[in-house]
């Protein structure tokens, strides 16, 4: 049985015009086409940057560190934290450039036992915007912080920077995230510690990389999320599920953390005399409400395609002398980091309910976190990282230059040699 298809209409034929696009409709359309080209050219320009200074970068430090791993690890060492910290500051001064926004620092309220400890490891940059680094470069210090989004890691290095140790941060992270290109090369350039969230895989490998910290002559900033992923649905059903099983109090803006890990870190550097305390990082987005999934809204295509990012990065800083965290046994660390993950948990209640807009001043009369004493506002980074990205590129560029022309001299050599 054949089927009829009707023809297309002729408007011509039928004296009819054909149908007009209204002025607002070819408005959005010349909109929409030229914000996409725009979000193209920054994704252009972001990885031809990017990518331009790290190869450079990593090239030079092929050459400089040639043999010397072996010969002076020492030497190494700081040639590879002065890379880790250069890798920083360019990868934090583009995303700066496409994206913008500034980092918050908040202290706890004066009636706060971490009050006083806290404030005496950040007093320095609160009292001066231009101090020297708030953490001594001897010390070695574990962060723990909720983990809200991929890009997290960005904003800590962030704060990292801020205090004077972008180069010794340390961070552990899934093991699927070393295969990402350039980031996941880096991380694993960094000696970064990569984990599969299976426990009787991990155990062998995380122990080794703790006594290689622990041996170490140097210091490090080793970053945890006991979280073990980013808040999402799926994920906040799993936790509500296990808190149930576990008969634990459900939480809605951080998830229950994984403990058998963290207590293994933060144990193996006290026995190796290591640590004196942690640093208990609360972060908060701007631009969220509460029921907003925070990973959807701030994806890593937003930051990188079309510049979405948070306008405003927002740390409650607490340190906690090591003395006061319960070691001895896992059940007692447990509940203290549960305690902890409640706690993040309300304040970021509060945080989200006022959409993270809320205005403060130095008496923080309206602070977007409760428990607040004082509060400061940070650039993501100083304005001379991207003209230091930028020399770097042009440096790099006519580097890849001369070494093409080399090479295309010596190829022609070879051959006229033999011809």
């Amino acid at each position: 049985m054949s089927v009829i298809m009707p023809h297309p209409v002729d408007h011509t034929v039928l004296g009819e015009r054909p149908p007009k696009h209204s002025p607002a409709s070819l408005a959005r359309g010349l909109f929409a086409g030229i914000n996409a080209v725009i979000n193209s050219l920054r994704l252009f320009f972001f990885f031809a940057v990017f990518l331009t200074d790290v190869v450079g970068m990593f090239i030079v430090h092929a050459v400089l560190s040639l043999g010397l791993k072996w010969v002076s690890p020492r030497g190494y060492r700081r040639v590879q934290c002065f890379f880790e910290s250069l890798f920083a500051r360019i990868m934090l001064s583009l995303v700066h450039f496409i994206a913008g926004g500034n980092i918050y620092l908040h202290l706890p309220a004066i009636d706060d036992p971490a009050h006083g400890s806290t404030l005496a490891k950040f007093q320095g940059i609160f009292e001066n915007l231009h101090a020297p680094p708030a953490f001594p470069a001897t010390e070695d210090d574990i962060l723990i912080s909720n983990h809200q989004i991929y890009s997290d890691w960005v904003y800590l290095w962030s704060l990292m920077d801020v205090i004077g140790r972008a180069g010794d941060v340390k961070i552990i992270m899934k093991r699927s995230l070393r295969a990402v290109p350039v980031f996941g090369w880096a991380m694993r350039f960094f000696n970064f510690v990569f984990l599969r969230r299976k426990w009787e895989h991990d155990r062998a490998h995380f122990h080794k990389r703790l006594r290689t910290f622990g041996d170490s002559d140097f210091s490090f900033c080793l970053i945890i999320f006991p979280e073990g992923t980013t808040l999402t649905k799926a994920s906040l059903a799993k936790s509500h599920a296990f808190a149930q099983k576990s008969e634990a109090r459900e939480t809605q803006h951080v998830l229950l953390p994984r403990v058998l890990g963290v207590w293994e870190a933060i144990k193996g550097l006290q026995m190796a005399e290591r640590v004196d305390g942690i640093y208990d990082i609360t972060v908060g987005y701007s631009g969220l409400a509460a029921d907003d999934e925070p990973e959807r809204v701030f994806t890593l295509p937003n930051l990188f395609y079309r510049g979405m990012a948070p306008k405003e990065t927002h740390f409650h800083l607490t340190y906690i002398p090591i003395k006061e965290i319960p070691t001895e046994n896992i059940e007692d660390f447990s509940q203290w980091l549960r305690d902890r993950f409640y706690r993040k948990d309300e304040m970021l209640k509060v945080f989200y309910e006022r959409n993270g807009t809320a205005t403060f001043n130095d008496v923080n009369i309206e602070a977007p976190f409760p428990n607040t004493s004082r509060s400061m506002k940070r650039p993501l980074c100083p304005f001379w990282y991207f003209p230091m990205a930028l020399a770097i590129f042009c440096v790099s560029c006519y580097s890849f230059y001369l070494y093409y022309r080399l090479l295309v001299n010596i190829v022609r050599g070879i051959f006229i040699a033999f011809t």
